[in-house]
């Protein structure tokens, strides 16, 4: 049927395409677009380049003739296979709203730029039979057909973003549709029907993204589908199954076959109480050095039900318990259930408010508290002091008749009405979670540590694993917890066997030293996605340990599923096969059973499944109800998308709903904005789940009423929720974006910045411009506003000099004093000067007086003087040649002095002297790629290079270049006599840049010079003279007179070779870097050198016991001493070495750094003045006068940002000893530290000869464990 001629008349032409695009905006209102088959085994491969595969699968001939006898047109066969890839792709994205790209379907053929893409949007189409779905979908076509002439890209122009991140999928019908139909537009997915005597689907895929046997799954499943539609075209499409007869059977009657005896009909009491009667004399409960027997806990509990009962609290009543881990507060809840009542645990670290919240909800009446807490509590209820209760003559204290289905304790979680939910658990739920299971082995050898927080879940498995089974529960205090090594002590100490971790806390112990779990026969981690690698490796340090991911809600007491880990995983870990007397399903959008590897909602049943919620009919209904697989059992839906893998392993996938865990903690974003919507200045908010690489987290976007500000709104939610509920990030919005249909469209919300916290305000100025796109290019942000504190993100004075010398290049002068003063942009902005002066670009040559850091150099006695470098190894994926090697290090020496001086002794003097450009570089160059194990090789020359350089005749740059299979390496040593920290980043900016312009065929330009070294080095010397000067040199004359205690050796000898030195390191995990930059700066108002040696000062104090360290700092010494000299971009050895003595009388770590952070802001110049007093000034002190610190100390910075988006990257490969072996050590103890990859790492050398390695582990063990606690 032809479509008629077209109207070339403008006006009617403008009115339909206007029509068009309407129609269009609303047959889209409200879509979210998403990917509707996942391939999860390949999910982690996405980021590998499109890979187009295909995939042929043939219907069973009943199908196809079923087909031919129902669809007898080819629209008709059209629509039928249409309609069954929505139903398939509801059923495997558990999204009622569907979009499958399709060509467009006409009664004319359609060819070339005639044939057109529309993408047909299926929804709301559940609850229809399939055949009114039919005559619906083939409605809708037409409607499409009619518009199809506005182009699809305009279509889905406002979701082009996030139809980026998805696979889309298309389908087609050959002999209906040309091949070349989607021409630009191919869809991730298409699927191509073709054959009418025997119907084939080719279906064409990206196999980086989804494997054949995925595609293969696909293919079964769409014409189990299809049969099952085409044979019950009556039934709602909401009951057409994609699961045969035979895996209904498997799912129900084998996978959930977990049916076992145990004491279903019994109370905890009366178990415990047998326990107590079997052997009342053995020890039920240890905390620190108390232990108590069951005969003694149970006289204990006795006393605390009879005034539980004194209290009015019987059966059916809930009495609350607000107690740290101690044996006063197991006593209590075995007491409250011997009274007959539930008990609800308090966690005494949640704020008073929440407590109030949970006491109404659960119309608590009485709590009983320790005595520390008594204070804590609104007066509406009655507290009794757990430790002053005492026996009264009760004949009538008998453990009061409770049944199995009574509720033992209630559990609150978070709410998504913006309320907790309290869940009601019963007896037989934690029975059967400890009595005759098959996860562990439970009985009287059992030695368990509790490790939950009182209002955790796990500790109902911790408590009754032990004392339900004659065990022993030991009680440790959260400082042994939180500690590695006292963790790993304790569980030594106590024998203990049996231990429950979250997945974070496990991952912090593990990284920290794995070792810990020797002592355990089983180890369970669980309330959220394990990390393979840690796994991987105490499975590997200990193979007799059976390590366990236990899964579950708190609404199925504790753990639904267990998985006993026997092999290394890579990616996804699973979480098992259901626990004894469980039960679990997998279900698509409308409850149908979901056949192994496919993905659905997870439901759990059996004797875990909780009562329900507390005062909640409605949220009860809505995720508890009727097994219509097991006559008399109760599912719990629990939001999980999940899929069985074979042999009955259940696989989780992620949350579906806007739920999620943090550190363990199941956490309702809604429940965060109900508190935040009570702030005063907050008149609409809304809160999602946010995930990067600080982990996930929450953000609440607010439209404020008044102004407030992101400090106010976090510490408002700090007095009503627990800390792991407040958000990480607050943005302030004018207003929120909306759907068409109303609703708030998430996917439009802008993404947080990467900050901690704080509103996002953009610059304005052209200097707030410039400013904010120099920050972020050297911190590495994203998106950094005016009013963001610059050190909470990662500033620092070496920062600032690479600042200084941006700003300078682009035109304005900035000094690094002005940027160390001002937190944010707008206040620099305000400091910007347009630059006038330039300094002189011609080359140096001739004498060069010594600066103040080099005159320390040679007047030390050591030798070996020329062996004392330092060095880099870059690693070109590209390859690098000799030719552009030599070329770019020509250059770059041509242009820094630094990089042409040699030194002589003249007249009993050191005479540094720079040559003129255009001095020989030799880079010898060594082909690696056909040796089979090059790595020895190249050390060896690395050695060489660095033992290879000449003071006298130079050059004090030695490179080398070496070609391996993965790419060339070039290592460049340079003496350091003419390097320092801010000279290398000079150098990786310039060598990047030179090597860009070369390939890319531009001719070589640099930055403009800053100040050369020859006249630093005389403004030092008249700075000398100065009153300026004399003022900061009184400090250092008061700092020398000070008593200094030694640092107390093992042996005591001399230090020995620097050939002879050990060195220990260790390493923070970006999370605790994160914190530890982020939280650590903002609640301690310190920078990161400063914490560090906070920190250093409290692990000696922990080692050693001492007050105070005389410890010498390095600092980059290119201080601003007066204005007119700027030396930000000069390569040179600037360093300022200057000693510091740290002391405090506190004992609290956070009060330490407060003390260091004062004593390191009054040393004037940070350092600078202490090498000028001592070789320039005149009158200068006797040098050997003065104590002579044992540490030096030097925090380098972060490199992370000056090596991003470098042509380059630093290989791993060693570059060689830097300084002789035969030298001398000069420190008992030399620390450094720096930022790399987002991780904080730090070392210590030191000489065997004065110090037993395991004194130096233990002080590192100490000191990372005092910079653990500063990032909590």
């Amino acid at each position: 049927m032809s479509t008629g001629p077209t109207l070339d008349y403008k006006s009617l032409e403008t009115n339909a395409r206007a029509r068009a695009r309407s129609y269009w905006q609303q047959r889209f209102a409200g879509f979210q677009p998403a990917a509707y088959f996942i391939d999860y085994g390949k999910l982690h491969d996405s980021h590998v380049a499109r890979q187009t595969a295909t995939c042929t699968v043939t219907a069973p001939t009943e199908v196809t003739g079923r087909l031919q006898r129902i669809a007898v047109s080819d629209k008709a066969r059209y629509i039928v296979l249409l309609a069954v890839l929505g139903i398939l792709a509801r059923k495997y994205s558990l999204s009622g709203d569907v979009m499958i790209l399709c060509p467009v379907y006409s009664d004319a053929v359609l060819t070339g730029d005639d044939e057109r893409i529309v993408p047909v949007r299926m929804n709301d189409f559940g609850d229809v039979s399939f055949q009114d779905f039919l005559l619906k979908l083939k409605d809708m076509l037409a409607a499409d057909l009619q518009h199809s002439g506005y182009p699809v890209e305009r279509i889905l122009e406002q979701k082009r973003d996030i139809l980026n991140e998805v696979a889309t999928t298309g389908m087609m019908v050959r002999g209906i549709h040309s091949p070349e139909s989607f021409g630009a537009h191919t869809p991730d997915l298409l699927f191509c029907f073709r054959g009418q005597q025997e119907l084939e689907l080719e279906v064409q895929y990206n196999a980086a993204r989804m494997d054949a046997g995925f595609i293969q799954q696909l293919a079964d499943r769409y014409f189990i589908l299809l049969a099952n539609c085409l044979g019950a075209a009556k039934a709602k499409v909401s009951e057409a199954e994609m699961t045969t007869a035979g895996e209904i059977y498997q799912i129900r009657c084998e996978f959930n076959d977990t049916r076992t005896s145990y004491p279903s009909d019994n109370t905890i009491t009366a178990l415990f109480e047998e326990q107590v009667r079997l052997a009342p004399e053995n020890t039920a409960i240890t905390a620190g050095e108390i232990s108590v027997s069951y005969r003694r806990l149970h006289e204990m509990a006795t006393v605390i039900s009879g005034e539980v009962r004194r209290q009015g609290g019987g059966r059916g009543a809930c009495v609350a318990v607000l107690a740290d881990r101690s044996i006063e507060a197991v006593a209590a809840i075995i007491g409250i259930l011997r009274a007959g009542a539930a008990y609800l645990p308090l966690d005494p670290e949640h704020p008073a408010g929440r407590h109030e919240l949970m006491l109404k909800e659960a119309k608590v009446k009485t709590v009983l508290a320790q005595q520390h807490y008594a204070g804590w509590l609104p007066e509406d209820v009655a507290v009794c002091i757990i430790e002053t209760l005492k026996a009264e003559n009760d004949p009538d204290n008998e453990s009061l008749p409770a049944g199995p289905d009574d509720t033992a304790y209630i559990m609150f979680t978070s709410g998504s009405t913006g309320i907790p939910k309290g869940v009601a658990v019963t007896h037989r739920n934690v029975i059967r979670l400890v009595k005759n299971t098959n996860y562990v082995t439970l009985n009287r050898q059992t030695h368990i540590l509790q490790t939950g927080a009182p209002a955790f879940d796990a500790t109902t498995f911790e408590i009754w694993g032990a004392l339900l089974n004659g065990g022993r529960l030991f009680l440790p205090g959260k400082e042994v917890l939180m500690d590695t090594a006292k963790l790993g002590k304790a569980l030594a100490e106590y024998n203990i066997n049996t231990l429950w971790l979250t997945a974070s806390l496990f991952d912090q112990h593990t990284g920290i030293d794995a070792s810990i779990f020797k002592p355990l026969r089983y180890l369970l981690v669980g309330g959220d996605v394990l990390t393979p690698r840690y796994i991987n490796q105490v499975r590997q340090q200990h193979p007799g340990l059976q390590v366990i991911n236990g899964y579950g809600p708190t609404e199925n007491t504790t753990f639904s599923a267990c998985h006993l880990i026997q092999k290394d995983y890579l990616y996804n870990i699973p979480v098992g096969k259901p626990v004894s007397n469980s039960t679990a399903y997998i279900l698509d959008i409308d409850g149908n059973l979901q056949a192994v590897g496919v993905p659905g909602e997870l439901y759990v049943g059996g004797d875990g499944v909780a009562k329900g919620y507390l005062n909640d009919e409605n949220q009860t209904r809505a995720k508890f109800m009727a097994n219509l697989f097991v006559d008399g059992d109760r599912l719990y839906r629990t939001g999980d998308l999940a899929r069985w893998l074979p042999g009955g392993i259940i696989e989780f996938l992620g949350r579906i709903d806007t739920q999620l865990k943090i550190r363990g903690f199941r956490v309702e974003p809604a429940e965060v904005k109900h508190h935040l919507l009570q702030h005063y200045a907050v008149r609409d908010a809304a809160v999602i789940a946010r995930e990067d690489n600080k982990g996930k987290h929450l953000a609440a976007y607010y439209v404020p009423a008044e102004k407030t500000t992101s400090t106010a709104l976090r510490d408002f939610l700090a007095e009503r929720l627990p800390a792991y509920m407040l958000p990480m990030h607050y943005i302030a919005l004018e207003y929120f974006p909306l759907t068409p249909n109303g609703k708030l469209d998430v996917a439009a919300l802008p993404g947080p910045a990467s900050r901690l916290t704080g509103d996002y305000i953009a610059p304005v100025t052209p200097e707030e411009t410039l400013l904010a796109g120099i920050w972020e290019e050297v911190l590495e942000e994203t998106q950094i506003g005016v009013e963001d504190n610059l050190f909470m993100l990662g500033a620092d004075s070496i920062k600032a000099l690479q600042i200084s010398a941006r700003v300078r290049s682009a035109g304005y002068e900035i000094g690094v004093k002005d940027i160390m003063a001002c937190e944010t942009i707008r206040e620099l902005a305000r400091r910007l000067i347009k630059r006038s002066l330039v300094s002189p670009q011609e080359a140096e040559t001739g004498i060069v007086p010594l600066l103040p850091v080099q005159l320390h150099f040679f007047a030390d006695a050591t030798a070996e003087k020329q062996h004392f470098n330092q060095s880099v190894m870059l690693h070109f994926p590209d390859g690098l040649s000799v030719d552009m090697a030599r070329e770019i290090l020509s250059r770059i020496a041509d242009h820094h002095d630094a990089l042409r001086m040699v030194f002589r002794y003249k007249d009993g003097t050191v005479v540094q002297e720079c040559r003129p450009p255009g001095q020989p570089l030799l880079v010898p160059e060594t082909d690696l790629r056909n040796i089979a194990a090059p790595e020895a090789l190249l050390l060896e020359e690395c050695n060489k290079l660095q033992a290879g350089i000449d003071l006298e005749n130079g050059p004090l740059i030695k490179p080398g270049l070496f070609h391996l299979k993965d790419g060339s390496r070039l290592l460049i040593v340079v003496h350091h006599l003419e390097i320092d920290g801010i000279s290398w980043r000079i150098l990786f900016e310039d060598i990047d840049r030179l090597y860009k312009q070369s390939i890319n065929g531009k001719p070589p330009d640099f930055p403009l010079k800053t100040d050369s070294l020859k006249t630093w080095a005389l403004h030092l010397r008249e700075y000398a003279r100065s009153k300026k000067f004399r003022k900061a040199a009184r400090y250092w004359d008061e700092i020398s007179r000070k008593p200094v205690d030694p640092l107390r050796r093992d042996f005591n000898r001399p230090p020995g070779l620097t050939g002879d030195s050990r060195t220990v390191s260790f390493t923070l995990n970006s999370r605790a870097t994160a914190d530890l930059l982020g939280n650590g700066q903002a609640w301690y108002n310190a920078r990161v050198d400063e914490m560090l040696l906070g920190a250093l000062l409290a692990a000696v104090r922990k080692q050693y016991g001492k007050q105070n360290i005389l410890v010498d700092l390095e600092a980059h010494g290119r201080e601003e001493l007066t204005q007119g000299v700027n030396v930000s971009r000069t390569l040179g050895w600037f360093t300022a070495i200057y000693p510091v003595l740290l002391e405090s009388a506190e004992d609290y770590l956070p009060a330490i750094v407060k003390d260091v952070r004062g004593l390191l802001r009054r040393v004037p110049n940070n350092g600078v003045d202490y090498l000028v007093r001592k070789y320039l000034a005149p009158g200068a002190p006797p040098t050997g006068q003065e104590a002579r610190p044992q540490i030096n100390f030097n925090y380098l910075g972060q490199f992370d940002a000056d090596l991003a988006g470098r042509a380059y990257r630093i290989a791993a490969e060693p570059t060689g000893r830097e300084i002789s072996p035969k030298r001398t050590r000069e420190y008992d103890w030399t620390i450094s530290g720096m930022l790399i990859n987002r991780r904080l790492e730090l070392s210590l050398t030191y000489s065997t000869e004065q110090y037993a390695p395991l004194t130096i582990k233990t002080f590192m063990d100490h000191y990372r464990e005092s910079l653990e606690e500063l990032a909590r």
